[in-house]
């Protein structure tokens, strides 16, 4: 009898230790997935900085702002709010290159921030709920910054000079 309860108790301290084995590696696993991912976007992040040195500043004159007629899809909450705003271009042109030899590009679509490059659209307002509110926000961008023959400062790529910004990775 006595040895009977000597070898239950024996399951169970081998039945908790597997268990907590069990446990630790879950975690070990998931705090190593946890530290990829936070390198993984973190170096994401580091190399859209890394990009922003890339840009030089140029004066920019703008040659058109249109309204391309498709309405752009915003979340102006959590999960529960969706609105939508017009998509404007606005085309500028620069000049590139030193000024013994300058060399003027094509008009060019040119972005509000620097992480809105892969946008179709120059300008996305704060997304707001009500769609009026939304195009009245674009169009005083187009007001203010989309007049053609409006010169302002702009950043762009030598490497890329179709990749046009009003503000840089590091401005604030």
């Amino acid at each position: 009898m006595r040895i009977r309860r000597v070898y239950e108790e024996l399951l169970k301290q081998e039945k908790r230790a597997a268990l907590r084995l069990k446990c630790l590696s879950g975690a070990t696993a998931f705090i190593l997935f946890a530290l990829f991912l936070m390198a993984l976007l973190g170096m994401d992040v580091v190399h859209k900085i890394i990009k922003g040195f890339d840009f030089e500043s140029r004066n920019c004159v703008v040659e058109e702002s249109i309204f391309t007629g498709q309405n752009i899809t915003c979340a102006c909450g959590m999960h529960t709010c969706f609105s939508r705003y017009p998509c404007l271009r606005v085309l500028v042109r620069i000049s590139v290159g030193t000024e013994q030899s300058v060399e003027k590009l094509e008009p060019v679509l040119v972005h509000n921030t620097f992480y809105d490059l892969g946008s179709e659209c120059t300008y996305g307002p704060p997304c707001k709920s009500d769609e009026k509110v939304n195009f009245v926000s674009v169009l005083n961008f187009k007001n203010t910054k989309g007049q053609k023959g409006t010169d302002l400062k702009c950043y762009f790529n030598p490497n890329e000079p179709h990749t046009l910004s009003w503000t840089t990775a590091l401005m604030k």
